[in-house]
């Protein structure tokens, strides 16, 4: 009688299943998931930047406390100096309501920050700057070969390479 025997049967599931394991390491999910985030980070980040400068470009003014930001540190945005930049943002429409909540509530986790850096040595008494960058931590392993690479390009965030910690900063 013309079939298939139940070896047969185990046999083709078992090369199925091989490569299907082959497959799926080879694509490596995770990685492709922590890809999709850090390129939403970097959209966010990027959105941020030219935001704050259609403010500039509009008001002839940074929309934060230049000597209150220029102290060197990064200042995630749900801290209230970069909330307050967010506020300033949302209320000239520059970013909506809607961006300022995402961000902040991605913000819960501190692998979500997105981090505001306000270059010291560009910040002018008459309240201009040289350097506004938009910080992110890649979580995936391309990223942060990107960051190694750049490094020397966001030397204010060296002492965190230098512990591991890896970021990626938008001028």
């Amino acid at each position: 009688m013309p079939g298939f025997t139940m070896i047969e049967l185990l046999v083709v599931i078992a090369v199925i299943g091989v490569l299907a394991v082959a497959v799926l390491s080879s694509i490596n999910p995770l990685e492709q998931i922590n890809k999709g985030r850090d390129t939403k980070k970097r959209s966010d980040a990027a959105q941020i930047l030219n935001a704050i400068d259609r403010y500039y470009a509009s008001q002839e003014e940074y929309p934060f406390d230049v000597q209150a930001v220029a102290d060197g540190g990064l200042h995630a945005v749900n801290t209230e100096l970069a909330n307050s930049l967010l506020k300033n943002l949302v209320d000239t429409k520059e970013i909506k309501k809607g961006f300022k909540t995402r961000l902040v509530n991605d913000a819960s986790k501190p692998e979500n920050h997105i981090y505001i850096y306000v270059d010291p040595a560009g910040a002018q008494s008459d309240g201009d700057v040289e350097g506004v960058y938009a910080c992110f931590k890649p979580s995936s392993n391309s990223f942060k070969k990107e960051s190694a690479k750049h490094a020397a390009d966001w030397s204010f965030v060296e002492d965190e390479i230098n512990n591991g910690n890896y970021y990626i900063c938008l001028p």
